[in-house]
C-alpha cells in the first residue's frame, strides 16, 4: 500500500512539475484579443489627428494655459 502512494505522488509530481510546452490554443479569452497600438502611439503616428485633438482640448482650457501643463497638473 505504501508503494502505491509513493508511485502516485511521484507520478503526480512529474505531471505537475514536468516540462511545460506552450499551448497553441488557450482557453483564456484575454489571449484571443489582438493587442494594437495605444492611443498615444496612434496620435504620434498621425500628426494631423494630434493637431486637431490639441486644438479641441485647448478650446476647453482657460486662456494662456499650455496643454502640457494642464495634462501634468491633472495627473498629480
Amino acid at each position: 500500500m505504501k508503494k502505491k502512494w509513493i508511485i502516485a505522488v511521484l507520478t503526480a509530481g512529474l505531471v505537475l512539475l514536468g516540462p511545460r510546452r506552450p499551448r497553441r490554443n488557450s482557453y483564456n479569452p484575454i489571449h484571443w484579443i489582438k493587442k494594437g497600438p495605444t492611443a498615444s502611439e496612434q496620435l504620434a503616428a498621425n500628426g494631423e489627428q494630434s493637431k486637431k485633438l490639441a486644438s479641441q482640448l485647448q478650446a476647453l482650457l482657460p486662456p494662456r494655459t499650455k496643454l502640457e501643463d494642464a495634462c501634468t497638473a491633472s495627473g498629480n
